[in-house]
Protein backbone atom coordinates (compact mmCIF):
# COMPACT_ATOMS: atom_id res chain seq x y z
CA UNK A 1 0.00 0.00 0.00
CA UNK A 2 1.12 3.33 -0.81
CA UNK A 3 0.66 5.02 2.75
CA UNK A 4 1.60 9.14 3.14
CA UNK A 5 2.54 10.43 6.43
CA UNK A 6 1.78 14.43 7.62
CA UNK A 7 3.51 15.93 10.13
CA UNK A 8 4.76 19.15 10.85
CA UNK A 9 8.25 20.15 11.16
CA UNK A 10 9.62 21.34 14.32
CA UNK A 11 6.32 19.88 16.29
CA UNK A 12 8.98 19.14 19.33
CA UNK A 13 11.81 20.68 17.52
CA UNK A 14 13.14 20.64 14.68
CA UNK A 15 15.72 17.53 15.02
CA UNK A 16 13.01 15.02 16.67
CA UNK A 17 10.20 16.05 13.68
CA UNK A 18 13.20 15.18 11.30
CA UNK A 19 13.74 11.90 13.11
CA UNK A 20 10.29 11.09 13.44
CA UNK A 21 9.81 11.34 9.47
CA UNK A 22 12.59 9.39 9.22
CA UNK A 23 11.37 7.06 11.31
CA UNK A 24 7.95 6.54 9.22
CA UNK A 25 10.12 5.96 5.97
CA UNK A 26 11.98 3.14 7.89
CA UNK A 27 8.22 1.96 8.56
CA UNK A 28 7.67 1.74 5.02
CA UNK A 29 5.72 5.53 4.47
CA UNK A 30 5.76 6.47 0.09
CA UNK A 31 5.16 9.80 0.94
CA UNK A 32 6.03 12.17 3.77
CA UNK A 33 4.15 15.29 3.56
CA UNK A 34 6.08 18.21 5.67
CA UNK A 35 4.02 20.84 7.12
CA UNK A 36 5.58 23.98 7.57
CA UNK A 37 4.63 25.76 10.57
CA UNK A 38 2.76 28.97 10.32
CA UNK A 39 0.25 30.84 13.03
CA UNK A 40 -2.58 30.73 11.17
CA UNK A 41 -2.87 26.90 9.18
CA UNK A 42 -5.54 27.11 6.66
CA UNK A 43 -7.71 23.83 6.53
CA UNK A 44 -6.41 21.77 9.80
CA UNK A 45 -8.21 20.65 12.83
CA UNK A 46 -7.43 21.20 16.37
CA UNK A 47 -5.24 18.53 16.69
CA UNK A 48 -2.50 19.77 13.84
CA UNK A 49 -3.22 23.32 14.18
CA UNK A 50 -1.93 22.30 18.20
CA UNK A 51 0.77 20.73 16.53
CA UNK A 52 1.48 24.39 14.27
CA UNK A 53 1.56 26.19 18.38
CA UNK A 54 3.84 23.46 19.52
CA UNK A 55 6.40 24.08 16.61
CA UNK A 56 6.42 28.01 16.44
CA UNK A 57 6.96 28.10 20.45
CA UNK A 58 9.82 25.75 19.83
CA UNK A 59 11.31 28.89 18.49
CA UNK A 60 13.55 26.77 16.12
CA UNK A 61 13.01 28.53 12.94
CA UNK A 62 15.20 30.32 10.97
CA UNK A 63 14.97 29.89 7.50
CA UNK A 64 18.39 27.83 6.88
CA UNK A 65 16.71 25.35 9.70
CA UNK A 66 13.89 24.32 7.42
CA UNK A 67 15.65 24.40 4.29
CA UNK A 68 18.54 22.07 5.63
CA UNK A 69 15.79 19.49 7.15
CA UNK A 70 14.01 19.61 4.46
CA UNK A 71 17.04 18.44 3.04
CA UNK A 72 17.60 15.90 4.59
CA UNK A 73 14.44 14.30 4.56
CA UNK A 74 14.32 14.24 0.59
CA UNK A 75 17.46 12.67 0.37
CA UNK A 76 16.70 9.96 2.76
CA UNK A 77 13.46 9.34 1.02
CA UNK A 78 15.16 9.02 -2.19
CA UNK A 79 16.90 6.47 -0.87
CA UNK A 80 14.38 4.68 -0.11
CA UNK A 81 12.12 5.12 -2.95
CA UNK A 82 9.86 7.56 -1.17
CA UNK A 83 8.39 11.19 -1.96
CA UNK A 84 8.41 14.07 -0.41
CA UNK A 85 6.15 16.91 -0.15
CA UNK A 86 6.04 20.54 1.86
CA UNK A 87 2.54 21.80 2.61
CA UNK A 88 2.67 25.37 4.16
CA UNK A 89 1.19 28.94 3.16
CA UNK A 90 1.96 30.66 0.37
CA UNK A 91 2.94 34.07 2.52
CA UNK A 92 6.22 32.07 3.36
CA UNK A 93 7.64 31.93 -0.12
CA UNK A 94 6.70 35.00 -1.61
CA UNK A 95 10.26 36.07 -0.52
CA UNK A 96 12.64 35.39 -3.54
CA UNK A 97 15.37 34.97 -1.22
CA UNK A 98 13.59 32.32 0.95
CA UNK A 99 12.06 30.44 -2.41
CA UNK A 100 16.26 30.49 -3.79
CA UNK A 101 17.33 28.42 -0.14
CA UNK A 102 14.75 25.90 -0.70
CA UNK A 103 15.63 22.67 -1.78
CA UNK A 104 13.92 20.81 -4.78
CA UNK A 105 11.02 18.51 -2.87
CA UNK A 106 8.56 16.36 -4.99
CA UNK A 107 5.65 18.35 -4.82
CA UNK A 108 4.37 21.56 -2.77
CA UNK A 109 1.30 22.01 -1.52
CA UNK A 110 0.14 25.99 -1.37
CA UNK A 111 -2.73 25.72 1.18
CA UNK A 112 -3.82 29.48 0.30
CA UNK A 113 -4.40 29.34 -3.31
CA UNK A 114 -7.38 28.11 -4.94
CA UNK A 115 -7.04 24.61 -7.08
CA UNK A 116 -8.29 26.41 -10.41
CA UNK A 117 -5.53 29.23 -10.43
CA UNK A 118 -1.92 30.17 -11.11
CA UNK A 119 0.74 30.49 -8.63
CA UNK A 120 1.30 33.88 -7.83
CA UNK A 121 5.19 33.55 -7.09
CA UNK A 122 7.43 30.96 -9.04
CA UNK A 123 7.74 27.65 -6.74
CA UNK A 124 11.23 25.94 -7.04
CA UNK A 125 9.38 22.62 -6.96
CA UNK A 126 6.51 21.68 -9.09
CA UNK A 127 2.56 22.15 -7.18
CA UNK A 128 0.36 19.50 -5.69
CA UNK A 129 -2.84 19.64 -6.94
CA UNK A 130 -4.94 20.43 -4.47
CA UNK A 131 -8.86 19.50 -4.85
CA UNK A 132 -11.75 18.22 -3.01
CA UNK A 133 -14.27 16.04 -4.21
CA UNK A 134 -16.80 18.51 -5.08
CA UNK A 135 -14.56 20.78 -7.09
CA UNK A 136 -12.81 17.12 -8.98
CA UNK A 137 -16.78 16.37 -10.23
CA UNK A 138 -17.21 19.73 -11.73
CA UNK A 139 -17.53 19.70 -15.48
CA UNK A 140 -15.25 21.12 -17.58
CA UNK A 141 -12.54 21.32 -14.83
CA UNK A 142 -8.83 21.07 -15.80
CA UNK A 143 -5.75 20.58 -14.42
CA UNK A 144 -4.33 24.93 -14.56
CA UNK A 145 -0.98 24.71 -16.25
CA UNK A 146 -0.33 21.04 -16.25
CA UNK A 147 3.38 20.52 -16.38
CA UNK A 148 3.39 22.97 -13.04
CA UNK A 149 2.38 20.23 -10.86
CA UNK A 150 3.69 16.55 -9.89
CA UNK A 151 0.05 14.99 -8.15
CA UNK A 152 -3.26 15.48 -6.68
CA UNK A 153 -4.18 15.86 -3.39
CA UNK A 154 -7.73 14.99 -3.02
CA UNK A 155 -10.06 15.47 0.20
CA UNK A 156 -12.13 12.43 1.34
CA UNK A 157 -14.10 15.06 3.79
CA UNK A 158 -15.37 18.71 3.10
CA UNK A 159 -13.82 20.85 5.80
CA UNK A 160 -10.55 20.60 7.58
CA UNK A 161 -8.24 17.53 8.93
CA UNK A 162 -9.58 15.37 11.59
CA UNK A 163 -9.17 12.02 11.85
CA UNK A 164 -12.19 9.27 11.11
CA UNK A 165 -14.71 12.16 9.94
CA UNK A 166 -17.83 10.88 7.35
CA UNK A 167 -16.17 10.37 4.20
CA UNK A 168 -17.60 12.19 1.47
CA UNK A 169 -20.48 10.17 -1.05
CA UNK A 170 -18.77 11.30 -4.11
CA UNK A 171 -14.97 10.46 -3.33
CA UNK A 172 -14.71 7.09 -6.03
CA UNK A 173 -16.31 9.55 -8.37
CA UNK A 174 -13.83 12.03 -7.92
CA UNK A 175 -11.55 9.59 -8.33
CA UNK A 176 -12.62 8.14 -11.69
CA UNK A 177 -13.27 12.08 -12.55
CA UNK A 178 -9.64 13.04 -11.92
CA UNK A 179 -8.66 10.52 -13.67
CA UNK A 180 -10.23 10.83 -16.82
CA UNK A 181 -8.41 14.44 -17.12
CA UNK A 182 -5.21 13.85 -15.76
CA UNK A 183 -2.46 11.33 -15.47
CA UNK A 184 -1.12 12.93 -12.08
CA UNK A 185 -1.09 10.52 -9.30
CA UNK A 186 -3.85 10.97 -6.68
CA UNK A 187 -3.40 10.76 -2.94
CA UNK A 188 -6.33 10.54 -0.93
CA UNK A 189 -6.34 12.57 2.63
CA UNK A 190 -8.26 14.38 5.13
CA UNK A 191 -9.95 12.15 7.54
CA UNK A 192 -7.59 8.84 6.82
CA UNK A 193 -6.77 7.00 10.15
CA UNK A 194 -6.46 3.43 9.54
CA UNK A 195 -5.60 0.60 7.33
CA UNK A 196 -9.47 -0.03 6.59
CA UNK A 197 -9.12 3.66 4.95
CA UNK A 198 -6.07 3.29 3.52
CA UNK A 199 -7.39 0.24 1.52
CA UNK A 200 -10.25 1.31 0.77
CA UNK A 201 -8.82 4.44 -0.77
CA UNK A 202 -6.59 1.94 -3.07
CA UNK A 203 -10.03 0.19 -4.08
CA UNK A 204 -11.51 3.63 -5.33
CA UNK A 205 -8.64 3.95 -7.49
CA UNK A 206 -6.34 6.36 -5.33
CA UNK A 207 -2.50 6.04 -5.59
CA UNK A 208 -1.92 6.35 -2.15
CA UNK A 209 -3.80 7.81 1.06
CA UNK A 210 -2.49 9.80 3.68
CA UNK A 211 -2.78 9.81 7.72
CA UNK A 212 -2.04 13.12 9.38
CA UNK A 213 -4.12 13.94 12.45
CA UNK A 214 -3.90 10.20 13.70
CA UNK A 215 -0.62 9.80 13.13
CA UNK A 216 0.55 13.15 14.85
CA UNK A 217 -2.14 12.53 17.68
CA UNK A 218 0.04 9.38 18.16
CA UNK A 219 2.97 10.60 18.64
CA UNK A 220 2.06 13.47 20.86
CA UNK A 221 0.67 10.76 23.08
CA UNK A 222 4.01 9.10 23.45
CA UNK A 223 6.65 10.10 26.14
CA UNK A 224 9.19 12.46 24.13
CA UNK A 225 11.71 9.14 24.43
CA UNK A 226 9.47 6.52 22.63
CA UNK A 227 8.33 9.05 19.82
CA UNK A 228 10.75 7.87 17.08
CA UNK A 229 9.98 3.76 17.16
CA UNK A 230 6.22 5.00 17.81
CA UNK A 231 6.54 6.42 14.46
CA UNK A 232 7.75 3.45 13.10
CA UNK A 233 5.46 1.46 14.42
CA UNK A 234 2.60 3.55 13.71
CA UNK A 235 3.17 3.06 9.84
CA UNK A 236 4.07 -0.91 10.15
CA UNK A 237 0.74 -1.72 11.34
CA UNK A 238 -1.32 0.45 9.03
CA UNK A 239 0.92 -1.59 6.41
CA UNK A 240 0.40 -4.86 7.97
Amino acid sequence: MNLGIYYTLGDGGIAQSVDILKAALEGGAKLLEVGLPFSDPLLDGPVIQQSHTRALAGGEFAWSAICAALKSLTDEAHKKGALVSVMGSVQLLFSEARRNLLPKVDGILVTDIKATLPSPVSLPSPRVWFVSGELACTNGLKVPNSDDFSMIYLTRVQGVTGASQQEDPITARAIKRLKEISSLPIWLGFGMSTSDDVKKALQQGAHGAIIGSAFVKHIQAQKEHDRIPAAQKFVETILS
